[in-house]
């Protein structure tokens, strides 16, 4: 799947100190590459007012819980 980012999500990854946050995010950005269709990716949620837009929550609920 064709796959695009923000230049302030990629600086924001930059930023980011801790290993295993960076770690997950990579394996979520992967599953996103190698899935076939929308189907396929978990936690995938549709942003309003936007045709193509979607996020994907599990890294961001896993930021505030591991905190």
């Amino acid at each position: 799947m064709k796959v695009g980012f923000k230049n302030s999500f990629l600086k924001s990854i930059q930023k980011i100190k801790n290993f295993e946050l960076k770690e997950d995010i990579f394996k979520v950005i992967s599953n996103v590459e190698n899935a076939i269709n929308l189907n396929d990716i978990h936690n995938l949620k549709k942003l309003k007012g936007y045709i193509f837009y979607f996020r994907i929550r599990k890294v961001i609920i896993e930021l505030v819980l591991n905190g």
